[in-house]
C-alpha cells in the first residue's frame, strides 16, 4: 500500500490455487460474512465501442489509400486527400487508426477480464475466489497476518497514461480539423467533420475511462501485497455496504467534537491514549484545482490564438492541467472524514467520502495518530510533466526577450504576458513541490506512515503563512533533505533553460 511506505513488500498476488473451477474444499471454516459480485469493466467496454465506432467510420469515409490516385497505390480513393504529404497515407491512418486499435484492445480486455467473484470472511481468514473462464484463482489470507487494507474508487493508478495518450492526439486533430471547414479546394466537408467528431469521441471515451474507474482493493501482509481491481455490476451502495461489512470495517460517530480541532492542530487530549473517534466534515483544499485550471487556461489560450507558449508546452500543459483537476476532484475534497481507533486493538479505521468517491484504510498495530505537514508524494508522470513545463516556460520566455522585435507594441504585449504567466507558473510549481500539505501521520512500530488528507484552505489561506509552514515542515532532518533536493532540481532546470536559450 502507498500508505505503508518504508516497509519492503513484494507486490504480487498470493495465489494458493490458480486452476479452481469450483469452490476449494480447503476452506474448513464456515464463512461468517460474504459478498458475491460479477465484475465487468463496463466503462472500458463502452469506451472501446466509441473508439471502434469512430475508427470504422473514418475507415469508410476517409478511405485507406496509400499513394497517388489513378497510379500505383494501396486501397481505393474515396474522395479524400492524403495526410502528411502528397502520395502519403490516407487521413484514416492519422485520425482513426489509433482509436480503432485502442477500441479493439479495450473490448478484448473488458471481455476477458470479466469474472464472478466471491469475497468471504471466516473466523480467522479472508477468502478470495475469482471464477474466471480461463484461469480461475483462489486466495486465502490469514487475518492475523494482515497489516493493512485499502478500498477505494478514486485511485487512477495506470489510468493516467490515458491522459497523455488521448488528450494531445485529440487536440492536434481538432487543431487541423477546424481550419479545414470552408476550404475552397475541398469537394465536401467530410474530412473536417470526421476529424472533429473523432476528437470529441476520444474525449468522451476518456471521460468514461477516468471518471468511472474500477474499485481497487488491496491487502498487505508483512511480506506481500494482494491487489485486485473490481467492477461490480451493482446499483447504488449495495456492493460498498456488503464489502465493508465483510471486511469488518468499524466506524462510529464521534461523540467529542473538541477532538476535531485538537486533531487538526496536531494536539491531542489525554483521552486520546484511550480512544480516538473523530468526524471531520466538509474539508476542501483548492490548490491543485487552481494549478490545474491555470495550466489548462493558458494552454487553451496559447493553442487557440497561437500566442504566449509553444504548441509543445500547451499540449503538455493542457494534458497535465486536466489530470490535476481530476486528481483534485478525487482527493482534495471531502464531505466527511472519519478516524476511529481503539488502542486495545490498535486498529485504525479511516474513511474519506466525497460524492460517489470513497477511500477506506484499515491499519493494524497503530501506536499514535496525528496531523503533520509533509511534502506531496509524486509519481514519475508528475515529476516528468512538471519538469518539462518548468523548462519550456523558462526557455520560451527567455527566447521571447532575446529575439522578438521590441519596436512592435503587440509583440511586446505578448512577451510581457508570456513572462508574467511564466513567473506565475514558476511560483505555483514551487509551491506544489516545496510547500508541505496536511497528512495523517500514523506511527506503526518504528515506522511513520503518512496519508495526505484535505484540510480546509480558502484561496487566501493557501498562500498565507507560507514561510511558517515551510519552517515547521523542515524541522525534521528527512524533510529538510528532501526540501533542498527539490529546490536544487528547480535551480538546475532553470539554469539549463537559461544556458540553452542564450546559446541559440
Amino acid at each position: 500500500m502507498a500508505i505503508l511506505e518504508g516497509i519492503n513488500l513484494v507486490e504480487e498476488k498470493i495465489y494458493q490455487n490458480k486452476l479452481t473451477f469450483i469452490r476449494p474444499k480447503s476452506i474448513k471454516e464456515k464463512p461468517m460474512e460474504s459478498v458475491k459480485y460479477f465484475s465487468f469493466a463496463w466503462s472500458r467496454f463502452f469506451a472501446g465501442l466509441i473508439f471502434i465506432g469512430f475508427g470504422i467510420a473514418d475507415f469508410i469515409l476517409l478511405g485507406h489509400l496509400i499513394g497517388h490516385q489513378n497510379e500505383e497505390s494501396i486501397g481505393i480513393y474515396v474522395g479524400q486527400g492524403n495526410a502528411v504529404f502528397l502520395g502519403g497515407v490516407s487521413f484514416f491512418y492519422t485520425v482513426g487508426l489509433v482509436p480503432l486499435l485502442i477500441g479493439l484492445w479495450l473490448i478484448i480486455f473488458a471481455v476477458f477480464s470479466a469474472y464472478k467473484g466471491d469475497l468471504s470472511r471466516s473466523e480467522s481468514s479472508y477468502y478470495f475466489h475469482e471464477k474466471r473462464p480461463i484461469s480461475p484463482q483462489f486466495t486465502e489470507l490469514r487475518q492475523s497476518g494482515i497489516k493493512g487494507l485499502r478500498y477505494q474508487n478514486n485511485h487512477l493508478g495506470p489510468k493516467k497514461i490515458w491522459y497523455f495518450l488521448l488528450i494531445p492526439m485529440s487536440i492536434r486533430v481538432l487543431q487541423f480539423g477546424f481550419p479545414l471547414f470552408g476550404e475552397h479546394r475541398a469537394a465536401d466537408e467530410i474530412l473536417p467533420t470526421m476529424m472533429v467528431l473523432t476528437a470529441l469521441g476520444n474525449f468522451l471515451a476518456l471521460f468514461l475511462l477516468v471518471f468511472f474507474p474500477q474499485k481497487f482493493i488491496e491487502f498487505s501482509t508483512s511480506e506481500k501485497i494482494y491487489k485486485s481491481w473490481i467492477a461490480p455490476l451493482s446499483i447504488g451502495n449495495i456492493f460498498n455496504d456488503s464489502l465493508l461489512k465483510t471486511l469488518k470495517f468499524s466506524k462510529k460517530n464521534a461523540e467529542t467534537p473538541e477532538e476535531i480541532s485538537s486533531l487538526l492542530n496536531g494536539k491531542f487530549s489525554e483521552g486520546f491514549h484511550q480512544s480516538l473517534n473523530v468526524d471531520v466534515k466538509s474539508q476542501n483544499n483548492y490548490f491543485r484545482l487552481i494549478l490545474g485550471g491555470f495550466l489548462l487556461v493558458i494552454s487553451v489560450i496559447s493553442l487557440s490564438f497561437e500566442i504566449l507558449f509553444s504548441t509543445g508546452f500547451s499540449l503538455i500543459g493542457a494534458t497535465y492541467g486536466i489530470l490535476l483537476i481530476v486528481q483534485a476532484y478525487n482527493n482534495d475534497f471531502a464531505e466527511k472524514i472519519s478516524i476511529y481507533l481503539i488502542p486495545k486493538t490498535k486498529i485504525l479505521n479511516y474513511s474519506k467520502i466525497f460524492k460517489n468517491k470513497i477511500h477506506i484504510e484499515k491499519i493494524s498495530d497503530v501506536d499514535e495518530v496525528g496531523i503533520n505537514q509533509h511534502f506531496r508524494k509524486f509519481d514519475i508522470l508528475d515529476i516528468i510533466s512538471t519538469s518539462i513545463l518548468l523548462y519550456l516556460s523558462a526557455f520560451e520566455s527567455i527566447l521571447d526577450w532575446k529575439y522578438n522585435d521590441i519596436a512592435s507594441p503587440l509583440i511586446m504585449v505578448d512577451v510581457f504576458f508570456t513572462v508574467l504567466f511564466c513567473s506565475c507558473l514558476l511560483l505555483l510549481l514551487m509551491y506544489y513541490w516545496l510547500i508541505p500539505v496536511s497528512t495523517l501521520s500514523i506511527k506503526v512500530g518504528d515506522e511513520k506512515l503518512n496519508l495526505e488528507i484535505p484540510v480546509n484552505s480558502s484561496f487566501k489561506q493557501i498562500f498565507s503563512n507560507t514561510v511558517k509552514k515551510l519552517k515547521k515542515s523542515t524541522q525534521e532532518p528527512q524533510n529538510k533533505k528532501l526540501f533542498f533536493l527539490r529546490a536544487g532540481i528547480f535551480v538546475v532546470i532553470y539554469v539549463i533553460a537559461l544556458i540553452f536559450a542564450l546559446l541559440i
